[in-house]
């Protein structure tokens, strides 16, 4: 998600930059004869980099959130679950789970 993130802040900076410093019209610009550049364009303003650290505040929350609703809850000892995955992975027996919603 990090990387996304990432993505997200540099294509709207530079979305930002370009309406301060636009390409000429001028020039036949065709994107297959340009290798993506490397160049990290400067912070935006104060009100959208605010925004930016809120949608990734948020997402990062709300993964968060999902992530753990997600995760199926155990009735089982730490004990009970680790004997039955050393079982479990012996692969003489079938080991079957229930799981109640």
């Amino acid at each position: 998600m990090q990387h996304t993130l990432e993505k997200l802040n540099k294509s709207i900076r530079l979305k930002e930059w370009l309406t301060k410093y636009p390409l000429d019209k001028d020039q036949n610009y065709n994107p297959n004869l340009y290798i993506p550049s490397r160049w990290n364009p400067p912070e935006a303003s104060e009100e959208i980099e605010k925004s930016l650290k809120r949608i990734a505040t948020t997402l990062k929350e709300e993964t968060k959130k999902n992530t753990l609703a997600t995760i199926p809850r155990s009735n089982l000892t730490k004990l009970q679950h680790t004997c039955i995955q050393k079982i479990k992975n012996l692969n003489r027996y079938i080991v079957c789970f229930q799981i109640r919603t």
